[in-house]
């Protein structure tokens, strides 16, 4: 058996490397945290909440049904194109339709919603300005066209720019923006966002009750 005192001087040298062991061991789990942290981001936060989110994928569904979109999250070339109006008289553009007067309104109204996309807004707003200037046979900006803003870099500030005016127009509605939609105020937000009711465009509302099941 050891003497006692050789005991305390083995325990002495030994608690040094004890707990250089415990931070080095601290040390090493601090990136698998900040890991973890960054993993906990999801594409909702861009939405500003995944009752948003549910809300575009929606939107989108409706404003696209019969193209066997999948993924409606996904930059898709096909959804970033002009209305096919051949009126010439709207410069709706996306997946959910926004128009510039939309854009430019909202972003007037509620800057606070579109902190940090301000940019791509006034380009969204430019863009559309192009469109209705522009004859709808125009091979960029014409009814059907792609724009100068169809590519995958813009993906998701068309998303945060949607999320921005469906925000603004619940707050306009009086809806509460936090939380998902009971049917009847869903029903009042797609009454107001479409300018048409449910029996006056069916299969419009049909789709968007399709997707919250």
């Amino acid at each position: 058996m050891k003497p006692f005192l050789k005991y305390l001087q083995e325990r002495s040298l030994l608690a040094p490397l004890m707990i250089s062991a415990a931070l080095g061991a601290g040390q090493a789990q601090t990136p698998q945290e900040t890991t973890k942290e960054t993993q906990t981001e999801t594409v909702a936060d861009h939405f500003g909440g995944e009752h948003i989110r549910k809300l575009y994928g929606a939107v989108m569904s409706a404003e696209h049904r019969g193209r066997g979109i999948t993924d409606p999250f996904a930059f898709d070339e096909r959804l970033y194109i002009r209305t096919k109006d051949k009126s010439g008289k709207s410069s709706a553009y996306g997946p959910v339709q926004i128009t510039r007067n939309t854009a430019r309104g909202f972003l007037k109204q509620n800057p606070e919603l579109f902190k940090r996309n301000e940019d791509y807004v006034n380009k969204f707003v430019e863009q559309g300005s192009k469109m209705l200037k522009s004859k709808v046979t125009d091979p960029v900006y014409g009814a059907g066209c792609k724009g100068d803003l169809c590519s995958e870099q813009y993906n998701t500030n068309y998303q945060a720019m949607a999320s921005g005016i469906m925000r603004g127009k619940m707050k306009e509605l009086k809806l509460d923006d936090t939380r998902d939609l009971t049917p009847e105020e869903r029903e009042r937000f797609i009454t107001s966002w479409r300018g048409t009711t449910r029996k006056q465009d069916p299969a419009y509302f049909a789709a968007i009750d399709a997707a919250f099941k």
